[in-house]
């Protein structure tokens, strides 16, 4: 969980803090749709490579399973998380024999937190550790 510290100037108290939560940096640096198609095309994308990496064989014998070439292959199995759409990614896993299902949840009884960053480097370091988890 990522924790944002940020002024709260009020008339009682010219330095009090607030502290918001964040699950995770998707929810931190992105308004709450963006980060939950990122949040699950990393998860997806984590499942998948697992289910690649039992697979015996050479990254092109494993390609040629999924109906792809090697370097597409590739950039699945490297962590270049821009590289791939989550549409991309459903479709490898269903050819590896994986089945998909998106589940939607109550909403929160808090609203999400405001104030994030949506600088074009931040969403870059976000996208970059994203694919970093492997």
């Amino acid at each position: 969980m990522t924790r944002k510290t940020t002024p709260k100037a009020t008339t009682d108290s010219p330095a009090e803090e607030t502290i918001a939560e964040y699950r995770d940096a998707f929810e931190a640096l992105f308004e709450p749709g963006e980060a939950a198609v990122l949040r699950m095309r990393a998860e997806a994308l984590l499942d998948l490579r697992a289910v690649l990496q039992a697979w015996s064989g050479t990254q092109a014998q494993k390609a040629t399973r999924l109906g792809i070439t090697q370097p597409r292959f590739a950039l699945l199995m490297t962590g270049n998380f821009n590289a791939v759409s989550l549409d991309f990614v459903i479709k490898m896993a269903a050819r590896a024999g994986m089945e998909a299902h998106v589940n939607f949840t109550k909403p929160r009884s808090e609203p999400h937190p405001q104030g994030k960053p949506k600088s074009a480097k931040a969403k870059s370091i976000v996208r970059q550790l994203a694919g970093a988890r492997t």
